[in-house]
């Protein structure tokens, strides 16, 4: 599997319930601001968005610090994660391992989960997640549940992959639930001037690594 999309992944009541869940979570986002260097030319088309770096800056909400590190291979961070963001997202936890069980991995462990905000500021390059620990590559998996209210395409922020040497592009459409191998190139392209943050809502998305040996 290289990547996999769902429409309509939650149940109406539950995706409400994650949707305000992230809504109320937005104010303890922290600005991650990543920069990786290397031999990169701007090519806006394949997600080089800037010469000689590859940039990740987004507001995230996630475990930080020691509870962070404490989490280990072969743990799967279910129950830990849920003290932290609330019981609101155990369905939407469960319907995610759900998928990959569903595609034969039957012993999928979550790794980590984050709530992601996106803005005019924000950018997310090129780049790939990586495999997980030791875990196979063709077994490290992000995926990923579009939270916000609604979302017009001519907003932007479109999700770029690269599948067999072609680009797939998706719309951030709520209630999507996207699911790609961690060695995949993909990115965020910008959101556009049509997009007013006084009036529209952010883009939100809850995002998860899970693998398995």
């Amino acid at each position: 599997m290289s990547y996999h999309v769902v429409e309509n992944f939650l149940e109406p009541d539950v995706f409400e319930k994650l949707k305000t869940k992230a809504q109320l979570l937005k104010k303890y986002a922290r600005l991650d601001d990543n920069f990786i260097a290397g031999d990169y030319d701007i090519d806006i088309d394949q997600g080089y968005y800037e010469k000689y770096f590859c940039r990740n800056r987004v507001w995230r909400f996630r475990p930080f610090g020691a509870r962070y590190n404490a989490y280990t291979d072969k743990l799967d961070v279910s129950d830990t994660v849920l003290g932290f963001f609330g019981e609101e997202l155990r369905l939407p936890i469960l319907n995610a391992k759900q998928f990959f069980i569903s595609k034969g991995l039957t012993d999928i462990i979550l790794r980590n989960m984050w709530l992601q905000y996106t803005d005019k500021d924000s950018a997310v390059h090129r780049h790939i997640d990586g495999k997980i620990f030791s875990a196979p590559i063709e077994k490290s998996f992000t995926a990923l549940i579009w939270c916000h209210e609604y979302w017009d395409i001519e907003w932007g922020a479109e999700l770029k992959m690269m599948i067999d040497n072609q680009i797939v592009t998706l719309n951030p459409k709520p209630n999507t639930f996207v699911a790609w191998t961690r060695e995949t190139p993909h990115w965020v392209t910008p959101i556009t001037e049509k997009y007013d943050d006084n009036i529209h809502p952010i883009r939100t998305m809850l995002g998860f690594s899970l693998y398995q040996y």
